[in-house]
């Protein structure tokens, strides 16, 4: 059966890096990560006026490319999921970028993708420290990036240390049957020997799995996306644009 394996991470953490080695050991088709750059730039120029409509459009195109991910023979590899993209909005919403009631839109679209979505076959996370991803940031020079700091990619990290943790508890959807598989990335030398051990890793935990199914009972797919990311109080909390 189809294999969906889906790689999160931080960004400059290694997950493209990572999903075009696992590819051809894999014998999986690699699903990039949409990148909008024009859409990117006006986000981190002004985070209060663009967080929402941004995250958004990132949500629908990582929507498509999971549906793309689960129609494909035999499988294919995800550069991160809507799972990873909800750390970014709860961390905006959490910011105040993001309001209630635009929060609520978004929690609104997860739930009704959740319906026609397939868990994953297996989730990786590559753990890689906020300055090791900035180095990797500002070495690749990607157009928009320029604005990313320290706290800002710590912000992520911790959002993905809750998420794993939440996945622990059975907060997810997948999380009954898919045990997310940590990877240390902060490594300075990535060759051939390197990723095939990552893959000989990789191959383990996929070894007899197929896509799982959704259990039944009161765990529902879209439990994960509550209404309260943690916004400060019942206010519109957004931040002043920069003058």
């Amino acid at each position: 059966m189809n294999k969906l394996v889906f790689i999160e991470g931080n960004i400059g953490s290694g997950k493209s890096t990572l999903a075009k080695a696992l590819g051809p050991r894999l014998g999986l088709p690699v699903l990039d990560e949409p990148v909008d750059t024009e859409l990117l730039e006006a986000f981190y120029k002004d985070r209060v006026v663009w967080a929402f409509p941004f995250q958004m459009a990132m949500l629908h195109k990582r929507w498509r490319l999971q549906m793309n991910a689960a129609s494909r023979e035999p499988g294919a590899i995800v550069d991160r999921s809507i799972w990873g993209d909800m750390v970014f909005a709860r961390d905006q919403a959490r910011a105040g970028n993001i309001n209630k009631l635009e929060w609520k839109i978004y929690c609104e679209a997860v739930r009704n993708m959740c319906l026609v979505l397939f868990p994953p076959t297996l989730l990786i996370f590559l753990a890689t420290s906020p300055h090791t991803c900035l180095e990797r940031i500002r070495k690749r020079g990607r157009p928009g990036e320029e604005a990313i700091n320290i706290p800002y990619l710590q912000r992520i990290h911790d959002g993905y240390q809750e998420m794993l943790s939440e996945a622990e508890t059975g907060f997810y959807p997948w999380s009954h049957a898919v045990k997310p598989l940590v990877i240390t990335a902060d490594v300075t030398t990535v060759d051939d020997a390197h990723m095939d051990r990552v893959a000989d890793t990789v191959n383990g935990a996929l070894r007899g799995r197929s896509l799982p199914d959704y259990i039944s009972g009161s765990s529902s797919p879209w439990a994960a996306c509550n209404d309260r990311p943690d916004h400060a109080n019942d206010r519109d909390q957004r931040r002043e644009p920069p003058r």
